[in-house]
């Protein structure tokens, strides 16, 4: 193949199944839920947390499986829910260090599910929103 035949040839087209399709939908929500927490508060981060679950729930084993190579990831969000102990604030505490938490493992099913190029593709797509 020479390479003006390389560049006239048409682009080989993947289908994507439906489960695909809502698992990159859910992880783009997910991204710009985080983009508007300054802006909205609480409805965006409720809209994380449902959308992080929503793509956990499309494929169980793959979600979390990987939370288990991942385990000195969680380290420090664990250490954020600990330091509840020596808090003056206890509530707000274990409340922010769940939230991180939750942030932290929804980050890993993303990473885990998606390739490189894809990840990229989902940040560029929630920015631009």
């Amino acid at each position: 193949m020479t390479w003006a035949d390389a560049v006239t040839a048409p682009a080989p087209t993947q289908r994507v199944t439906l489960r695909e399709g809502a698992s990159f939908v859910l992880a783009w929500l997910c991204i710009v839920s985080l983009g508007l927490v300054l802006i909205l508060g609480m409805p965006a981060a409720a809209m994380f947390l449902m959308a992080g679950a929503g793509l956990a729930a499309t494929d169980l084993l793959t979600s979390f499986r990987p939370s288990l190579y991942a385990l000195f990831v969680l380290i420090l969000p664990g250490l954020a829910i600990l330091s509840t102990i020596c808090s003056d604030y206890h509530a707000r505490t274990l409340r922010s260090g769940v939230q991180f938490l939750a942030t932290i493992g929804i980050a890993i099913i993303i990473a885990n599910r998606f390739n490189t190029r894809a990840i990229v593709a989902l940040v560029c797509a929630g920015t631009a929103t």
